[in-house]
């Protein structure tokens, strides 16, 4: 059985899509939830300055950049269990079907992706970063 195969495995009415659509929709909006609250307290209350600092991501609130990225990844991480939840649940469909055709997730595949995205990750940021920092670097020599 390929891969596009899997996805006849178990329920695949349409109006189950739909209802899973929204239920990862307001899981996102949930996951939303912890950073505005966040961001709110740290503008004191204010609305005008919590709507200001909205613009440029809440970076001039001073919010700690741990807690920060948490509360940001919550805002992803809600969606993606409740969409793995209703997978699981409504659809009847395991997991690994949903990523490999295999019985187990090759995790050798698994890495080598990881690799190469990292490689090329870093090749693109330092291609990027390098010429910027020896500009900023001979404009202080002078």
């Amino acid at each position: 059985m390929n891969f596009l195969q899997t996805g006849y495995k178990g329920k695949n009415d349409a109006w189950m899509y739909v209802i899973m659509f929204f239920i990862v929709f307001i899981g996102s909006m949930i996951g939303q939830i912890p950073i505005t609250v966040k961001a709110f307290f740290a503008a004191d209350g204010d609305l005008q300055k919590f709507a200001k600092s909205g613009e440029n991501s809440f970076a001039d609130l001073g919010i700690d950049a741990n807690l920060y990225l948490f509360l940001i990844l919550l805002s992803f991480i809600v969606p993606l269990a409740l969409f793995l939840l209703t997978v699981r649940g409504m659809h009847k469909k395991k997991i690994t079907w949903i990523v490999s055709s295999r019985k187990k997730i090759d995790w050798s595949r698994f890495f080598f992706g990881v690799l190469i995205w990292g490689m090329l990750t870093i090749l693109f940021l330092g291609s990027d970063i390098i010429p910027v920092s020896y500009t900023h670097l001979r404009a202080h020599e002078t």
